[in-house]
């Protein structure tokens, strides 16, 4: 189980946090449930989170809203009140 520290419970239920070492011998369970709830799991190694594994609608609607943040503060300001 992760520490405190690393738990957020609005980011992740602790009942989607596992041992890396139980994933790797139940990949095609694991995968299953994620695809079908489309929430992420956490991974731990040693207790401590190492990785998350989502789905691939998940990471799409990250990754597109990621990509719309970076373009918005990379465009130039209009501000010329300098």
């Amino acid at each position: 189980m992760a520490d405190s520290d690393d738990y957020d419970p609005e980011l992740i239920r602790i009942e989607d946090i596992y041992p890396a070492s139980e994933f790797a011998r139940k990949t095609r369970e694991f995968t299953e449930v994620v695809v079908q709830t489309g929430r992420p799991i956490v991974l731990t190694s040693a207790g401590r989170p190492a990785m998350v594994v989502m789905s691939m609608e998940a990471f799409k609607l990250i990754a597109t809203s990621t990509k719309s943040r970076t373009r918005s503060t990379l465009r130039p300001s209009n501000d010329h009140s300098r």
